[in-house]
């Protein structure tokens, strides 16, 4: 187990997450500079997998991508008039669902490789 794994699962157990999202609001930016270097000197000693876990798209792809998807969808329909679609990358399908809703594209199927 990494220390960056180590500190993160420590982290979570402890500090419910509403708590969280509270002392990340409040946080002031100068130690907010602090946390953001101690995070990426944690990262540093992490693997590509425990940094990029479900509990990463779950908390931060998923919650912005739910609020976007619809309107990134509706620019691309109005913009391109596409026929269909796909979608390659490390989301988790939001967009491609969203295209669906316009006759776009097939419901999307998730692909690990």
């Amino acid at each position: 187990m990494s220390i960056y794994t180590a500190v993160r699962s420590a982290y979570k157990s402890v500090v419910p997450q509403p708590t969280r999202r509270a002392i990340y609001r409040i946080t002031p930016s100068s130690l907010m500079r602090l946390r953001v270097s101690f995070l990426a000197w944690l990262q540093r000693g992490a693997t590509h997998d425990q940094m990029y876990d479900e509990h990463y798209y779950h908390e931060t792809v998923e919650r912005f991508m739910q609020r976007s998807c619809e309107p990134i969808a509706e620019s691309i329909v109005t913009r391109f008039h596409p026929r269909s679609v796909i979608d390659v990358g490390c989301g988790t399908g939001l967009l491609l669902g969203a295209l669906c809703a316009y006759k776009i594209g097939s419901p999307p199927k998730k692909l690990l490789i």
